[in-house]
């Protein structure tokens, strides 16, 4: 035989990485469109004040605690005219527990329409363990629609005190509870 073969062990298998590609950040970000132009949902948000007065927001599986007021920040993109209004918040679990501290961005999606999103703010969460990401998952998806039904009513009672009729037909998606 011109070529020796050696013999090739079968057997050996590789072992299974004990940590797996890290998830893109992105992938922990809710997000919801709300047919109300950030121009409307900034004059909500002008006064500066917290979202809601007692500062949670009741998710029915648990509590959305909104720490402060949303402040401008600096838009993310140069074609993007209005600032981003930006905040954090908290997750709690019906118990009280907290899930994730998290961060509320309000910002331009189009000219007719307002983008919110929520992201973890700890440095790991693909580190969390299924059942956290579950917990996550389901409470930060009801605390975005949350969010976007208050901001869309501010909108409407702040078009109301100034005298707009902007926002007539915005009522309707909040009172059906359709909010994209």
């Amino acid at each position: 035989m011109p070529f020796d073969l050696l013999p090739v062990d079968v057997t050996r298998t590789r072992a299974p990485s004990p940590h797996p590609l890290p998830l893109a950040e992105t992938t922990f970000v809710v997000q919801r469109r709300v047919n109300v132009p950030l121009t409307a949902v900034q004059r909500g948000l002008a006064d500066r004040t917290r979202l809601v007065p007692d500062r949670m927001i009741d998710l029915g599986t648990g509590v959305l605690a909104i720490d402060d007021a949303l402040q401008p920040v600096a838009p993310f993109s140069s074609n993007q005219p209005l600032p981003t209004w930006a905040g954090r918040a908290e997750l709690l679990s019906e118990r009280g527990r907290r899930i994730a501290t998290i961060e509320v961005d309000v910002s331009m999606w189009s000219s007719a329409s307002t983008c919110i999103t929520l992201r973890p703010a700890t440095r790991h969460p693909d580190r969390w363990s299924a059942r956290r990401l579950r917990q996550y998952f389901t409470h930060a998806h009801t605390a975005v629609d949350a969010i976007g039904v208050v901001l869309v009513r501010r909108a409407i009672e702040a078009a109301d005190a100034d005298g707009l009729d902007a926002l007539a037909g915005a009522a309707a998606p909040v009172a059906a509870g359709l909010v994209h």
